[in-house]
């Protein structure tokens, strides 16, 4: 039985959506009409698809890419922040949390 995807969002209820490995992050928040805030296009150039994955859960995430590093300090890193188009999902067995809403929305606006 595969596992779910939950995107946690304040003020609004839980979003699941089944893992799919062959999918990112961002593909799952768009599956589940959910806004996480790409302009890109996803292809890890605007950085504003910030989303915090708790830290215990990144091992079932691919590694941090040079995109991700460009964009995110080691500090924001270490608490678990990770960009949506730069993420996959490597074990459709086991749950991940994404927090959505850590992210300041003024962060996301286009400049």
């Amino acid at each position: 039985m595969a596992a779910d995807l939950i995107f946690r969002r304040k003020g609004a209820p839980d979003c699941k959506v089944e893992i799919e490995t062959q999918l990112n992050v961002l593909a799952h928040s768009q599956l589940g009409e959910i806004f996480i805030g790409s302009q890109c296009g996803g292809h890890g150039k605007c950085g504003k698809d910030r989303v915090r994955i708790d830290p215990k859960d990144q091992s079932r995430l691919s590694p941090v890419t040079s995109a991700e590093r460009l964009h995110l300090s080691e500090g924001q890193i270490a608490e678990g922040y990770r960009l949506g188009c730069q993420c996959w999902p490597n074990d459709p067995s086991r749950t991940i949390v994404a927090d959505v809403e850590a992210i300041d929305p003024r962060e996301r606006e286009v400049l």
